[in-house]
């Protein structure tokens, strides 16, 4: 590991501009690099009584990494805090002026190897924020990652941010034991808690958080960074068009048809995440796109790229039994391996290697645990048995495949 005390070249020089031809402005490096490398120093709330600790060390990749546990707070009996950050006594850190981003992002590239870590913040202290009892006070926010190991950018627009948090949670949005109501930034007499143009133009210091969340966690840092925030556009090309190629309404037929990987988390094609989440656009209603966020407001209906979503399932069971199914439309009412469905009633697709849905892979495939015998995961596809007190694939076994 590289010494954690960065300094500046020279912390009275001007701050280059650190801008990219992309639109992107640079605010912190862990590579020496002049205008975007600074001294980080972590700090944990044992300062207040709590048992959390932490670390934060430059790696031999030129990344910082912040790792740690957030614990109980014996007096409080909630989560505590670690942070690191750039703040100091003397507030010499100089930061681009990035007024011109008031309505973009600010990014982190990141990877984790606690990415459902749910405690996660970001905060830069700026000239004229009212101050908090126990320090500055600062613009915060929270951020969450995706669910796996890899380097990623996560986008916080500066509309998330406000410097109305709580000492307590660090959440914009809660209410102190002293009854102290927060506010987050928004429209009206909201809007007085947001960042403003010359908030990002004089920033003069940065912090990553681990707060309010009880847990270990694990972040590695690449670079931090101001931009207008990408705005992707919805597909309009998918592998619906060969899964199923003449599908171009949500309740089209695709039985022998079926999506990579057992959920939105773990597919290895995210193409139609946005169709998943996104309810259809009204009549006479646009998409907005919000800076920072993959998803417009909804999806236009004349966009077909996506339909079979709607229509077929993932190729590989869930991760953990599923407590509901298909069954529950197909034969409601079914609670038992021997019950009567009604006529027809059927299962999608010709086998277990050509349905649409895989939901009840797992119902097929396992015997029922023994009596006080629990599910074991043993890293295979399904557990070692199905409780029989799950209902979700009762009427799996009396049903037939509809392509039969």
């Amino acid at each position: 590991m590289k010494n954690v005390a960065l300094f500046l070249f020279s912390v009275s020089a001007t701050v280059a501009s650190c801008a990219a031809d992309d639109g992107i402005t640079m605010l912190a490096t862990f590579d020496g690099s002049k205008g975007t490398t600074y001294k980080w120093t972590e700090m944990n709330d044992p300062v207040m009584g709590g048992q959390s600790f932490g670390n934060f060390s430059i790696t031999d990749n030129d990344t910082g990494l912040f790792e740690g546990s957030c614990k109980i707070v014996p007096f409080l009996k909630a989560p505590g805090f670690c942070k690191v950050g750039t703040e100091s006594y003397f507030h010499l850190d100089k930061f681009p002026d990035i007024s011109n981003y008031l309505q973009g992002t600010i990014n982190l590239k990141v990877k984790s190897s606690t990415p459902t870590y749910s405690g996660f913040k970001i905060a830069f202290g700026a000239k004229d924020i009212p101050r908090k009892t126990h320090g500055p006070g600062s613009f915060k926010a929270g951020f969450t990652l995706q669910d796996n190991e890899e380097w990623q950018t996560v986008q916080i627009p500066f509309s998330s941010f406000s410097y109305d948090w709580s000492e307590f949670t660090g959440r914009c949005d809660t209410k102190d034991p002293t009854g102290e109501q927060h506010h987050c930034c928004g429209t009206g007499s909201d809007a007085k808690f947001c960042p403003t143009a010359d908030n990002l133009k004089q920033i003069d210091f940065l912090e990553i958080w681990s707060e309010g969340v009880a847990g270990d966690y694990s972040l590695e840092i690449e670079s931090i960074s101001a931009s207008m925030g990408k705005v992707e556009p919805l597909p309009t090309q998918s592998r619906c068009q060969e899964l199923c190629p003449k599908c171009d309404a949500p309740d089209c037929e695709c039985n022998d048809a079926c999506w990579p990987g057992s959920d939105l988390n773990s597919t290895s094609d995210k193409t139609c995440e946005c169709f998943a989440e996104l309810p259809f656009c009204k009549a006479g209603e646009k998409p907005v796109y919000t800076p920072g966020k993959k998803c417009p407001t909804c999806w236009p209906p004349e966009n077909k790229a996506c339909m079979c979503f709607a229509a077929i399932g993932f190729c590989e069971p869930p991760k953990k039994l599923p407590t509901t199914s298909a069954c529950s439309t197909i034969c409601p009412g079914c609670t038992s391996t021997d019950c009567e469905c009604p006529k027809g009633a059927c299962w999608p697709g010709k086998s277990l290697n050509a349905t649409r849905d895989h939901t009840c892979d797992c119902f097929a495939k396992l015997g029922f645990c023994k009596d006080g015998e629990k599910p074991v995961y043993n890293g295979g596809e399904c557990p070692s048995c199905w409780d029989p007190a799950n209902k979700a694939c009762d009427c799996f076994a009396v049903l037939g495949f509809c392509d039969n």
